[in-house]
């Protein structure tokens, strides 16, 4: 990443910085893995804590290429005919559905935990796409006759 994202992260984070524990952009190098990491953890807490929607669209931006790069070697070792944006999108989503309530949990690295939870995933035999419900009928509702 280079001064662009650097200048995103000073205007969509100027708000918050006293508030949070964000580091100051000028000291925050994007090239950095351990920069990046505490501010990925910080970004994935707030978005948990506050729901703030900006922290969460950020953390994605900032790791995104990183995600990839692992989910990249994740499907050459699972062998499996997936594309790396897709398992880094099922991750995603999986953080953005369930929020606080995410089996998602942090403890330590955030790249350490998308690659385990990626991991975790491709390792789950594919599952077929399940038929439709017929419309009208509620989960679960059975034929009466």
């Amino acid at each position: 990443m280079g001064s662009g994202e650097d200048a995103l992260l000073d205007a969509r984070f100027r708000r918050i910085w006293d508030s949070a524990r964000l580091p100051e952009p000028a000291r925050f190098d994007c090239a950095n893995d351990a920069h990046v990491e505490e501010l990925a953890c910080l970004l994935l807490e707030r978005f948990r804590n506050h729901g703030d929607a900006e922290a969460f669209a950020l953390l994605f931006q900032l790791t995104g290429p990183r995600l990839e790069r692992i989910a990249r070697r994740l499907l050459d070792r699972h062998a499996r005919a997936l594309q790396a944006p897709d398992v880094v999108e099922a991750f995603k989503r999986q953080i953005f559905l369930h929020g606080p309530e995410s089996p998602v949990r942090l403890i330590g690295s955030f790249l350490a935990l998308a690659r385990s939870h990626m991991e975790h995933r491709l390792r789950m035999p594919s599952q077929p796409p399940r038929p439709p419900r017929p419309p009208g009928r509620p989960h679960g509702d059975r034929h009466r006759t």
